[in-house]
């Protein structure tokens, strides 16, 4: 217990500290979210690095990727690759609590294994959302984004939707001045 008292202390007083958060014209954001589950039917992951540029200040223009896989315990699996420009607006100028919007547009490959059966299917997928960054330096923000994702799998008109909750990492690169 002694050995996590000092990152805990560093971290609260950092979170506590007064923070101008950067969205300027020329600034560069990196980061991303990641997720794991596990439950009774097998377990699965994702993970969705982005880079982006702010264009003007408060927005930032980029690309992300979004890796997933699945595996189940009756030997059936699935990797999802998808690749996407998004769009992202601060609301506030300055604060260490800055509001955003976010919008992205995926296409990428299912690569399946069911019941043996390989399967490979094309995926396009839509996300618009909005969140909350935590900026705990000048720098560095934990963000919340409550989303809606709209996604067509392969050729067929059938779609699926859902609402989603993720939280992520930001390190926003200051424009050489």
């Amino acid at each position: 217990m002694k050995y996590l008292t000092l990152p805990i202390a560093l971290l609260l007083v950092l979170s506590l500290s007064h923070t101008e958060a950067q969205t300027l014209k020329g600034d560069r954001l990196i980061g991303g979210s990641g997720s794991f589950s596990f439950n009774g039917d097998g377990m699965s992951g994702m993970i969705n690095p982005n880079i982006g540029w702010f264009l003007k200040d408060n927005f930032a223009l980029g690309a992300s990727a979004t890796l997933y896989t699945y595996n189940d315990w009756d030997s059936n699996s699935n990797f999802q690759i998808m690749l996407a420009p998004f769009i992202r607006y601060y609301f506030n100028d300055e604060g260490k609590f800055r509001y955003f919007g976010y919008g992205k547009i995926s296409i990428g490959e299912s690569f399946a294994t069911w019941y043996e059966q390989p399967r490979n299917t094309f995926l396009m997928q839509g996300n618009v959302g909005a969140g909350i960054a935590h900026f705990i330096t000048d720098q560095v923000a934990l963000e919340a984004l409550v989303g809606y994702s709209l996604e067509k799998i392969g050729t067929n008109r059938d779609m699926t939707s859902q609402f989603y909750l993720s939280f992520g990492l930001q390190i926003h690169l200051l424009a050489n001045k």
